[in-house]
């Protein structure tokens, strides 16, 4: 197992080395520069000149990018060009309001996701199966910010049940900790609730197939002949193996949530990693983009290592395989 933890690691370090490299050189060969130093008319070109000569954009391709390299490698990701700030702090000072985000988002859509495939695969074939399996496609195609959308007009603008934007309320920091509390919850649910049921479809489409295909096997019409209850068959010895592609597929989800949150953070106003993210695409800060590329492509790595190995702490054919 170790042997095949460390081959994963490293062919996965590869990969990532690769994804940045392309990255650096895609960002700097696009035309145009940093917006925010480059686009301010207070700033003369004498200044431009030596801003340019301070980020080292006055250097070859190739001598920005093996000094880029040379700083990354010593644990330093360059300065923000828009936050003014040492990139990978400002990445790291928003990363927790985005696990936040992902954390509940993930919940609700394997919550709602298993409860949705397991009520089809309980009435394969029924009216209700039927309709679950057309909401599921409907939730699939629907694009989140339309839904983020709809979501404000709806239960935000017109209705008022949440908030619109923004993490907490102002002056929340003046309230007790458990209204601070509820005050996070109340500005959390709605991005959260978007965020998961747009993607819950995936996890209803995987839950019922799976199980349908679990409920088919011998062992299952054994226990039924033995006369178990439909109930017990169904959770103790058919559930447990039909989560097996569902497991694979929570490992990723985190990593690939992770980094698919910018749409829904700048809709809402979140301040998260993703709407620092967005800003520093528009404004072409460099050391952001290679900073959160780098970020993101390290948790889709450790994200599929852990796929892998509560694949094999379930499945024991797989840890004797490994």
């Amino acid at each position: 197992m170790l042997r095949f933890i460390l081959r994963r690691l490293g062919a996965a370090t590869l990969l990532l080395f690769l994804v940045l490299t392309a990255t650096f050189f895609l960002i700097h060969i696009a035309p145009g520069e940093p917006v925010r130093l480059f686009d301010n008319p207070r700033i003369s070109n004498e200044q431009k000149l030596e801003l340019r000569e301070l980020y080292g954009l006055d250097k070859p391709l190739g001598q920005q990018y093996l000094r880029w390299l040379g700083s990354v490698l010593r644990g330093d990701w360059g300065a923000s060009i828009t936050f003014e700030r040492p990139a990978f702090d400002v990445l790291m000072e928003r990363m927790p309001n985005t696990v936040l985000l992902v954390l509940a988002a993930v919940l609700v859509e394997h919550a709602l996701g298993l409860a949705l495939g397991l009520a089809a695969a309980a009435r394969a074939g029924t009216t209700l199966d039927r309709w679950i399996r057309y909401l599921s496609l409907l939730l699939f195609s629907i694009p989140g910010f339309w839904l983020a959308l709809l979501a404000i007009e709806l239960l935000a603008v017109r209705w008022s049940w949440f908030p619109i934007n923004q993490m907490t309320s102002e002056g929340a920091q003046a309230l007790p900790p458990l209204q601070r509390l509820l005050d996070l919850l109340h500005h959390l649910a709605l991005p959260a609730l978007i965020l998961g049921i747009a993607r819950c479809g995936a996890v209803v489409r995987f839950a019922r197939n799976g199980l349908l295909e679990v409920l088919n096997q011998d062992y299952i019409r054994t226990a039924h002949a033995k006369g178990l209850h439909p109930a017990r068959v169904l959770w103790v010895h058919a559930l447990p193996n039909a989560l097996i592609p569902l497991v694979q597929r929570f490992g990723m989800a985190l990593p690939i949530m992770l980094s698919g949150t910018v749409v829904i953070e700048v809709i809402f106003s979140w301040p998260g990693l993703g709407n620092a993210v967005f800003q520093a695409i528009r404004q072409r800060d460099y050391p952001v983009i290679l900073a959160s590329t780098a970020l993101t492509g390290t948790m889709v790595v450790l994200g599929s290592l852990l796929a892998d190995l509560l694949h094999a702490w379930i499945d024991p054919r797989v840890r004797h395989e490994a």
